[in-house]
């Protein structure tokens, strides 16, 4: 029996990353359509069947992924201590807030966290821009409904459950490129995003994202032609480093002091779309806690809610309030040595990607998102060679 149990391990072992990476694909596949209205408006029976064959998915995934985190931490590929300290945090975050997504986070950071940095980044790369496509595609053969959210500036969703998520999810798919792409950029495939980014902020008004997105691509230009920007100096490696908790201090102070009778917080916070305000807001209703709670976000969306309008649209403060001080040190912590382990070995490209979307999660709230930024990843997995590092000089 045990020749047999091993015998299995064994198998399971050769075939552990396939079977990893299929699982990690299918679940980000399935939780990103969760974002779109392909299930959402019909009634039918094949409807209530397409939507528990997906959460059939999600469940296998997520035993695929306990599987990988015992067998890897078995294999000593992973931390224990590591593990049950991100697992006990997640869990007691989970209690307090009422909400799964943070113990889902664990499981999917944890398992994944075992596969090189590129494969993720290009596993990523390929779902996100296949369900980009897959639901602008339905939308316009009106397989899904293309709703007008806002009559007044003319807002559609294309296909998705809010006017800004194929804006955002473009953006993503456009700083994923810079990360996988090997060689420098063709005129064709900057032409090829920008007409994109045009035509879904001409769907969409998503103005924020549309200034970022040309913002990226024009960055991702000059730094191809010019090289201006290196990490082999400290200097610049600290400020990289740096840049997560200084947007999370630029957040606390610009909410916190944040005066509505004030001429210049005034206009700042028109140009901000009313996210001072709203910030302001939530800091002073939900304020200070440990492990987190639970906060009903009510904002613009497919499924109108009752309620007065509290959505935050920033990264930061989001996962303040709902998970707590200690799970914000310890992500901003892994986004910290993310960066930093970018920087040491020089991989300018992706310490430009990481960096912008640092910069992006202080006007969204996608940053701490594991479906759209991998990133979260590396963090955890430089996190995690440091201690087994350490666990080996204390042996020596």
């Amino acid at each position: 029996m045990k020749e047999k149990w091993l015998g299995v391990v064994d198998l399971y072992g050769r075939y552990s990353q396939r079977i990893l990476s299929i699982a990690g694909s299918a679940y980000l596949a399935v939780a990103l359509l969760s974002y779109c209205l392909l299930f959402k408006q019909s009634q039918s029976v094949w409807n209530d069947v397409a939507v528990f064959g997906l959460d059939l998915i999600r469940k296998a995934a997520f035993i695929i992924f306990l599987i990988s985190i015992l067998y890897n931490v078995w294999k000593k590929k992973l931390d224990w201590k590591l593990c049950g300290g991100f697992f006990l945090l997640s869990g007691l975050v989970t209690f307090f807030s009422k909400d799964a997504e943070p113990i889902k986070m664990f499981f999917l950071l944890t398992a994944l966290s075992v596969l090189p940095l590129d494969f993720i980044l290009k596993k990523y790369y390929n779902v996100q821009s296949f369900i980009l496509l897959l639901v602008i595609t339905l939308t316009a053969f009106g397989v899904i409904e293309n709703i007008l959210y806002d009559k007044d500036r003319m807002r559609f969703g294309l296909g998705f459950d809010w006017t800004t998520t194929a804006a955002v999810l473009l953006l993503h798919i456009l700083i994923l490129y810079e990360c996988v792409r090997k060689y420098k950029w063709k005129k064709n495939e900057v032409y090829l995003f920008l007409v994109s980014i045009v035509v879904i902020y001409l769907f969409t008004d998503a103005r924020f994202i549309f200034i970022m997105s040309i913002l990226f691509l024009l960055l991702v230009v000059f730094q191809q032609k010019t090289h201006f920007l290196s990490c082999q100096k400290k200097s610049i490696q600290m400020i990289f480093t740096c840049l997560p908790i200084l947007f999370l201090i630029i957040s606390f102070l610009g909410f916190l002091f944040y005066n509505p009778n004030n001429e210049i917080w005034r206009t700042i916070n028109s140009l901000l779309s009313d996210r001072l305000a709203l910030g302001h807001a939530g800091l002073m209703r939900y304020g200070f806690t440990i492990f987190g709670q639970h906060i009903q976000w009510i904002g613009y969306s497919f499924t109108q809610m009752s309620g007065t309008y509290n959505y935050i649209d920033n990264s930061y403060i989001r996962l303040f309030l709902e998970t707590g001080l200690l799970n914000l040190i310890f992500y901003m912590t892994t986004c910290s040595l993310g960066v930093w382990s970018l920087c040491k070995k020089n991989q300018i490209r992706k310490v430009l990607a990481f960096s912008f979307l640092i910069v992006l999660g202080m006007i969204e709230p996608f940053f701490f998102n594991p479906l759209f930024n991998p990133f979260l990843i590396l963090g955890l997995k430089d996190l995690n060679d440091k201690l087994k590092k350490g666990r080996v000089y204390a042996k020596i």
